[in-house]
């Protein structure tokens, strides 16, 4: 089996998955080795066997094992004296490698990155070593139960005491409960909260307040705070029903309302970073699809009856998984777009340099269609009406990648674009017929020009897959392994669940349902 996908890596270029992992999945040969490099340190210490056995974990050792996993993470950046761009990168890959979000994940991605964007500096200074050292875990808390991304429709309230130099916030309805926070459940004990700052009387508009959850020493919630799980995977409900007083951060930041434009920022990031993981996930499922179609053999030959067929010789396997890799480019190159685009406005703040309004504007709009967008194209499910706009970006930045790659790269790069606009102008056809006078007949041409270009793709597909640059650990799965050696993975795999005691409760209630029937003999 290991043979079948080296034979299928030599229809391709041999560069083609590195040029294409630098310019899409990556964005860079520097980011792509420091991926690299930063990967080997992680997973050194993880191995496949034990990547296998998070299926038949309970949510208790599951949550136990992120929480080793995010131990040996800080660890290793304190060990190899990482810096923060390094550490930050390293934490991603932890997630990207098990596919589980850390508990401490929004304490970096959302908690800290709100903290340095909104407070001033003498406020980061004054409690860095509380955040860096985890004496205080954070969360970030915006959602209601009835709102999302709305914040003129927020409702928690934080009213000022002038007389006792400090705020009262309030949930004062069932809808303003903070719901979905994540790590507010279990972890997080401070949180930057969202809430409609009221002064005199007066609705100064949705400022954010960082807040004291639980105690540091117990991590018992603070009275006036109640947290709940939703369900077994311990999601997170905030409610703060009786009033509880917080002290004054800064009222020139409050009332005046510096780095403003910055506010919502936090979220915006959050949802290129949500786009980022739909590539991901999308690519990963891919990836192992294509290499299993590609080892897998079912059904015979016409032209040879005696040979088997692999399936992803057959053109329907490849109008499902074919389109799915192209697919994951667009969602890729578009990321890396919106992610520079994040991290230059962040500079232009932190240098004190104003964001145009417009700007924030469109901002909040794109991320609000893409976020759609790329979930629907990762789960294939929706929220059609916003979905073709989004997809206009997809199909621009993904052309627009082409331009840096090499002739032989680009050359089958362009057919894979093609397949995605394809594709793409398939499922919304009717649209595209309504809207811009297409004719009717443009279905048969386009089925035909769909048969082509799977034709041209299908040669490449392993080296495309390879291209997302995911490690074996990270696809966790016996039928995605990079050597192809399926069978003997799937064999090795099921071992590690082999028990001597292969029927939970045989003791309790089969030996005892056995012993009734053998007494009615």
């Amino acid at each position: 089996a290991s043979d079948v996908l080296a034979g299928e890596r030599r229809h391709s270029p041999a560069t083609l998955a590195v040029e294409l992992a630098e310019v899409f999945t990556h964005g860079s040969q520097a980011r792509r080795l420091t991926y690299v490099r930063l990967r080997g340190l992680l997973e050194a210490h993880l191995s496949f066997e034990e990547a296998q056995t998070l299926f038949s974990e309970s949510i208790d050792n599951q949550r136990v094992r992120v929480l080793r996993l995010a131990s040996l993470v800080e660890t290793l950046i304190i060990k190899h004296h990482l810096d923060t761009a390094d550490a930050d990168t390293l934490r991603v890959i932890s997630q990207d490698v098990t596919g589980y979000a850390t508990p401490t994940l929004l304490h970096h991605a959302m908690f800290t990155k709100n903290i340095a964007s909104i407070f001033t500096p003498e406020q980061q200074a004054a409690w860095g070593t509380s955040i860096d050292s985890f004496q205080w875990l954070g969360c970030y808390a915006q959602t209601e139960l009835g709102h999302g991304s709305n914040l003129r429709s927020l409702e928690t309230t934080a009213t000022f005491v002038p007389e006792l130099d400090m705020f009262e916030l309030h949930s004062p309805t069932l809808t303003s409960i903070k719901y979905w926070p994540g790590a507010l459940a279990s972890t997080a004990n401070i949180a930057v909260v969202y809430a409609r700052l009221l002064i005199r009387g007066k609705d100064f508009g949705v400022h954010s307040f960082l807040v004291q959850l639980r105690e540091f020493a117990t991590h018992k919630p603070l009275p006036g705070i109640t947290v709940g799980h939703i369900g077994s995977m311990k999601h997170s409900i905030f409610t703060s029903q009786s009033t509880h007083h917080f002290q004054l951060l800064d009222a020139r930041i409050i009332v005046d309302g510096a780095k403003r434009e910055m506010l919502y920022f936090t979220m915006l990031q959050m949802r290129f970073h949500m786009m980022h993981g739909s590539a991901k996930a999308l690519s990963k499922a891919v990836t192992i699809a294509v290499r299993y179609s590609a080892i897998r053999l079912q059904g015979l030959d016409v032209s040879a009856p005696r040979r088997e067929v692999h399936v992803l010789d057959y053109q329907s396997q490849q109008h499902r998984v074919l389109p799915r890799i192209a697919e994951s480019f667009a969602i890729f190159a578009t990321s890396q777009v919106y992610s520079t685009f994040c991290t230059q406005a962040t500079t232009m703040v932190d240098q004190g340099e104003s964001i145009d309004a417009t700007t924030l504007v469109m901002a909040h709009a794109v991320s609000c269609a893409l976020k759609v967008v790329c979930s629907e194209l990762c789960t294939r499910g929706v929220e059609i009406c916003r979905r073709c706009y989004g997809k206009y970006v997809l199909v621009h930045e993904f052309s627009a990648h082409l331009t840096s790659l090499s002739p032989s790269t680009k050359s089958i790069t362009t057919s894979l674009f093609d397949l995605f606009c394809v594709t793409q102008l398939q499922e919304d056809l009717a649209d595209f017929i309504g809207l811009v006078n297409l004719p009717a007949s443009v279905r048969g041409s386009l089925h035909d020009r769909l048969v082509a270009l799977l034709a041209a793709v299908r040669p490449h597909a392993v080296a495309l897959v390879d291209a997302f640059d995911h490690s074996d650990i990270s696809l966790n799965s016996t039928l995605g392994r990079a050597h192809g050696q399926v069978y003997e993975s799937l064999m090795q795999s099921s071992l590690l669940y082999a028990k001597d005691d292969a029927i939970p409760g045989f003791t309790d209630y089969l030996q005892p349902l056995r012993r009734l029937h053998e007494s009615r003999l």
